[in-house]
């Protein structure tokens, strides 16, 4: 029970309570955490609606593009945040958090006023590099303002809440990119997505340049400071790395092999498979705020351990599911395991990176190695999908999901993660 749960009074406290604990500890008030939290909601909004959402419609219905055009747009988007990773760590090490705010703001916007000003698909393209480029930065300095500003014991609360922001912010942009699908104005999207833009810059500006604090210096390099005393400095990237690859690459993994199996094996219609996969998201929202916001420093990795072995099983039951009922069933132990190991993952990056020297580099490294497991995950399951068949896929999502629990159990034995 401790390594998945605080004391009994924090049990009984809830996520109210542990989002009051926030307010009142050493951020000092709720507005920067909030902030926070808006740019979050943006940058998922805007690539819900101008990158996964419209973006694939305006490619084939709008520039008659060729069918592999919509492949090629993620593949861009995957591939510049990728490798933005290590140079945008560097990036905020050296220079004041709000000059790498200005740049992703002004790289995402310029990348969308191209999209906007040349109808083209190959210019599409080239928009789509920006506009990651953008998020690419954006996202570090938001992991950079949530590792400063928040001690190790209260991460796991602020990653969680990140992730529910997220999914929400999403799904938004998902929906808008539904309702403007047939606009016959085919620049108001992306008109939408630069004001989008607009709004993160306009949240994580005045954190960053009321944070008034030296890198690599301040409140959190002594919070953090015990445990990088403790630990070795090289068994504790090392473990990082590994449970940071292999939770992203189940993760992404997961996703390229459900659609085949609920739409082709089991031959459902795309709401029926949204209906029996459904209780996935209910357990993940359940897992988030019973367990992941709960997570403690040092019981982090026994816990993703624990959460990973139960997601391997659910996904072994899954890949031999004789029936939809059994699917829909496995599902939920499923999204409960792997919403509950999100922000234990996501909290377990930030401690890892704040008992670094150069946080900002060990941010960057950290996102490029989350990035490779974000590629290889669904690569390798589409492989497996080629050579064999659509089971084994979903097979080898539990073998990674096993990896997983593996690596966890492992090396929390030398970094106390």
């Amino acid at each position: 029970m401790s390594a998945i749960s605080g004391s009994p009074v924090e049990e009984r406290g809830g996520l109210a309570a542990r989002m009051g604990a926030l307010a009142r500890g050493r951020v000092g008030e709720l507005r920067p955490f909030i902030l926070t939290m808006a740019a979050i909601l943006t940058l998922d909004a805007l690539a819900g609606l101008a990158i996964i959402g419209y973006g694939n419609t305006y490619l084939v219905n709008e520039l008659r593009a060729p069918s592999s055009y919509p492949a090629y747009a993620i593949a861009v988007y995957g591939l510049v945040k990728l490798v933005t990773a290590p140079p945008g760590g560097w990036l905020l090490e050296r220079l004041p958090g709000a000059a790498v705010v200005v740049a992703g703001a002004a790289a995402a916007i310029g990348g969308l006023l191209l999209i906007t000003s040349v109808r083209n698909a190959e210019v599409y393209l080239i928009g789509v590099g920006l506009v990651s480029l953008g998020q690419a930065l954006s996202w570090l300095n938001v992991f950079d303002v949530l590792g400063h500003r928040h001690r190790p014991e209260e991460r796991a609360t602020a990653t969680a809440a990140m992730g529910l922001v997220s999914a929400a912010a999403t799904a938004t942009g998902l929906a808008v990119a539904a309702l403007l699908e047939f606009t016959p104005h085919w620049r108001l999207p992306f008109f939408v997505a630069i004001g989008l833009a607009a709004l993160t810059v306009g949240s994580l500006l005045p954190v960053q340049l009321r944070a008034g604090r030296r890198r690599n210096g301040g409140a959190d390099s002594e919070a953090d400071a015990p445990a990088a005393a403790e630990e070795s400095t090289r068994g504790r990237r090392i473990g990082a790395a590994l449970v940071v690859f292999a939770h992203f690459a189940t993760i992404t993994g997961l996703l390229a092999a459900m659609a085949p199996l609920v739409l082709d094996r089991l031959d459902l219609a795309l709401l029926r498979a949204g209906f029996t996969l459904s209780p996935a998201a209910v357990g993940a929202v359940l897992g988030m705020v019973t367990v992941g916001l709960r997570s403690r420093p040092g019981s982090r990795l026994r816990t993703a351990a624990l959460l990973y072995a139960g997601a391997a099983a659910a996904v072994t039951l899954m890949a031999s599911a004789p029936s939809v009922a059994v699917v829909a069933i496995a599902a939920f132990p499923l999204g409960f395991c792997v919403g509950a190991a999100q922000p234990i993952v996501n909290a377990g990056l930030l401690d890892a990176a704040h008992a670094e020297r150069r946080t900002g580099v060990a941010l960057g490294y950290l996102f490029f190695v989350e990035g490779v497991g974000t590629v290889a995950g669904p690569a390798l399951v589409g492989v497996v999908i080629s050579l064999w068949d659509i089971r084994a896929g979903v097979a080898t999502v539990a073998v990674l999901a096993a990896v997983v629990a593996v690596a966890a159990a492992t090396s929390a034995r030398t970094a106390k993660l």
